[in-house]
């Protein structure tokens, strides 16, 4: 499942538990494929609420809680400004295990700041929860490799300051 206030093309959006089947017609180079992924639960991000305003000098931690000690966490946010036409992302991949995440200073300090109207400026921060044993491989002619995977995202608007 996904939760993106930001992004309205999902094509695919699967239940908790459970798998699910997913193909694809092919096309003029690649052809048809098939491919059964796992459900992956929902993530848990605990201290969400608390990160709408992060202050870009202080640094920022995120908390969450997951259900399996193998899983990873993929923390990304970044800010886009059209008034500055300057955009910055960060990604930092985590064992889920520990359960939280510093993201220091250095880093946010190298995303724009947020444009007061809030209307120029994209800002988000995400927590994708990825299994790192539910890659699964597939064939289809003309494709020299295929994997899919399902994965759980919550993201945010976040105001940058």
């Amino acid at each position: 499942g996904a939760d993106d206030p930001t992004d309205e093309r999902f094509d695919l959006i699967l239940a908790d538990s459970g798998s699910a089947t997913v193909r694809g017609p092919g096309g003029v180079d690649v052809g048809p494929w098939e491919v059964v992924v796992e459900n992956n639960p929902p993530i848990d991000w605990t201290n969400r609420q608390n990160l709408s305003r992060i202050d870009r000098e202080a640094g920022a931690t995120v908390t969450w809680r997951t259900a399996s000690a193998g899983d990873y966490v993929w923390i990304w946010g970044g800010n886009a400004d059209a008034v500055s036409n300057a955009t910055a992302m960060f990604s930092c991949l985590v064992p889920a295990a520990e359960g939280a995440f510093d993201i220091s200073s250095y880093v946010l300090r190298n995303l724009p700041v947020t444009h007061p109207d809030g209307e120029r400026t994209l800002g988000w921060l995400s927590l994708t929860g990825l299994k790192d044993s539910q890659f699964r491989t597939f064939e289809a002619e003309g494709l020299d490799a295929g994997f899919a995977t399902s994965y759980s995202r919550v993201r945010q608007r976040v105001s940058y300051r």
